[in-house]
């Protein structure tokens, strides 16, 4: 630019950086079915793809719905697919290589009524507010003739095509399995929350915490809750196993999900069009969200990081006190445990390091059930008397004899500090001997789980591998455990084979060899 007649020139260089790297990502697409014969859509695998590479690379990159064919690139949806989900994997290749994948979703719609055809159905899917499928709901349409759709383990239900202008209320309804996803932890959290010192954060969270249906969380709560976990009631008596509350519903308050009713009918005042209703499902009493669908997966079984320790002995006649020590230091703000004592008239608790009551344990056919907390958390020390087990007419009887873990109702389990959960378990400390000896199953025959005993010299690895009588291997587990009384628990999950079974227990280079009987 000029100036009084003066122009001065300036001479610079501009560098150009690109600080971009190759990012590969999935986005969700709508496709809209188009009126064709018969109607239908297709969804192209660039419609999911999103590719940004830097200059550097210098790739050349193609999308794909295979990780081995470069060339499936379509997906067909017809108007039977419309508002269902459908789970996508995009393959990213270049140079014939596939060098990254991602997932989303196509969801097809049909906002012009092409599929209607003067009917209209109703479908959704219902799922935890963490995203976890809820089968065994049965959802209702009320209005109608048809029966209650009960979703299985995708979670949808489906309702099929009706003459559009009818009036419906949609209902789901879930009342099973109330132990499912609760445990002593629940409890805690529950605790923590009405003393203060933890707020429940979500409105699920505050739904699944008001056990007795009052719209509030209190003590009660929780006295219904512990009463469940020990097996004096076996259902929630003002409540159902679930709640399922519209997914489209907003809280007004998130903090207060009892401001006002929460919608768990969806009214449809006239239906022209097909409609998709999602529900969040919540299980009452679980407030950690702990809830899975596939709670009886084998996963392989843990070490105890606690052990309650008990010295086996036999029990003298009337009433004898069987100690119960604390394995390790720790410090602990709950355990629930559920322990199988064969043969005795009574059992009774005395607290020792820990408080228990009597609202903390129930003895019920033969099982000693256990579910205890303490918000602040107790210091544990190794070798302190936790509590006290006060036996009645078990005269006669060996402790390692008659009793064992068992996890029919309940897991075993402890809690941390800092509310981590971890596997309790129960050593019976026998005398050391000098050689490897199997003790046999306990019980035998056996239906949903039984125990095999045996006894160690000195600590270190023992392997267990059962057999059917073809010599098929059904299961096999391998741990380290310590000098003297120890055993493998064995549920009916854990195996595929029933009937006679052979079990080889391993120690050092002994094998031992036992027979035991499933009878499921």
């Amino acid at each position: 630019e000029s100036c009084n007649q003066l122009m001065d020139t300036f001479n610079f260089v501009v560098t150009v950086l690109d600080t971009t790297s190759t990012d590969l990502r999935c986005r969700k697409t709508f496709p809209r079915i188009l009126d064709l014969d018969p109607p239908r859509v297709r969804d192209n695998v660039n419609n999911h793809a999103i590719i940004m590479t830097s200059c550097s690379d210098n790739l050349v990159i193609t999308p794909s719905y295979s990780n081995t064919n470069i060339n499936d690139t379509v997906r067909t949806y017809f108007c039977s697919d419309v508002l269902l989900d459908y789970p996508i994997n995009v393959y990213f290749w270049s140079n014939g290589q596939v060098i990254g994948s991602c997932m989303s979703l196509a969801t097809p719609i049909d906002p012009d009524g092409i599929c209607s055809a003067g009917k209209a159905g109703i479908l959704g899917y219902i799922e935890t507010e963490s995203g976890k499928l809820v089968p065994e709901v049965n959802v209702n349409l009320l209005g109608s003739n048809m029966p209650a759709y009960a979703t299985v383990n995708d979670g949808m239900y489906m309702f099929p095509g009706m003459e559009t202008g009818g009036t419906y209320d949609v209902r789901p309804v879930r009342d099973n399995k109330p132990l499912e996803g609760v445990s002593t932890l629940d409890l805690i959290l529950m605790q923590r929350h009405v003393l203060g010192l933890s707020k429940l954060t979500t409105p699920y969270d505050l739904i699944a915490a008001d056990v007795n249906h009052d719209d509030r969380v209190t003590a009660s709560d929780i006295v219904q809750l512990r009463k469940l976990i020990l097996g004096i009631t076996d259902k929630f008596p003002e409540n159902t196993s679930w709640r399922l509350v519209d997914k489209g519903y907003e809280f007004p308050d998130a903090s207060n999900p009892f401001a006002e009713p929460f919608r768990e009918v969806y009214h449809i005042d006239e239906l022209n069009s097909r409609m998709r209703i999602d529900w969040i499902g919540v299980k009452i009493g679980d407030v950690n969200a702990s809830y899975s669908p596939n709670v009886n997966d084998n996963t392989q079984r843990r070490s105890a990081g606690f052990n309650l320790l008990v010295d086996d002995r036999t029990l003298a006649s009337g009433m004898d006190v069987v100690p119960v020590i604390a394995s390790a230091d720790i410090m602990m703000t709950g355990l629930q445990t559920s322990m199988e004592i064969r043969g005795l008239d009574k059992v009774t608790l005395r607290p020792g390091a820990i408080d228990l009551s009597d609202a903390n344990y129930s003895f019920r056919n033969g099982v000693l059930t256990i579910s205890w907390n303490n918000t602040s958390g107790a210091t544990i020390r190794s070798g302190e008397t936790l509590f006290e087990i006060l036996a009645e007419n078990g005269a006669g009887s060996r402790l390692s004899d008659i009793m064992s873990i068992t996890e029919e109702r309940i897991a075993s389990e402890f809690y941390t500090g800092n509310m981590n959960a971890d596997r309790l378990g129960l050593r019976i400390n026998v005398q050391p001997t000098e050689a490897f000896e199997l003790l046999g199953s306990k019980p035998n025959p056996w239906e949903n789980q039984t125990a095999i005993h045996f006894s160690i010299p000195a600590k270190g690895e023992v392997s267990l591998t059962v057999r059917d009588v073809t010599g098929r291997m059904v299961y096999s587990a391998k741990e380290r455990f310590d000098a003297g009384h120890n055993s493998f628990p064995v549920t009916k999950d854990m195996i595929s084979g029933h009937g006679l079974l052979l079990y080889e227990v391993k120690f050092a280079d002994e094998v031992k060899v036992g027979k035991m009987i499933n009878i499921k």
